[in-house]
């Protein structure tokens, strides 16, 4: 999957994953620098369960990306 501010993620098999926010400024989208994220963002999920592997850009000042997981008791 590709969220609009260029993140990639990939989600192994029985993964089970929230997004609980993603919030972003609007941009041009004939923008010349890809290697930047678009403008600022706000990303928050939780992980109950799986594998998550994330690839993005050059996140902006002000943007955060928040992944939380689930506890284990044992």
């Amino acid at each position: 999957m590709v969220y609009s501010n260029g993140t990639g993620i990939y989600f192994d098999p029985d993964t089970r994953m929230e997004i609980r926010k993603f919030v972003q400024e609007p941009f041009t989208p004939n923008r010349a620098d890809m290697e930047t994220e678009p403008s600022i963002s706000q990303t928050q999920t939780f992980l109950s369960r799986g594998l998550v592997g994330l690839c993005t850009s050059r996140l902006v000042a002000g943007s955060s990306m928040v992944y939380q997981t689930a506890e284990r008791l044992g």
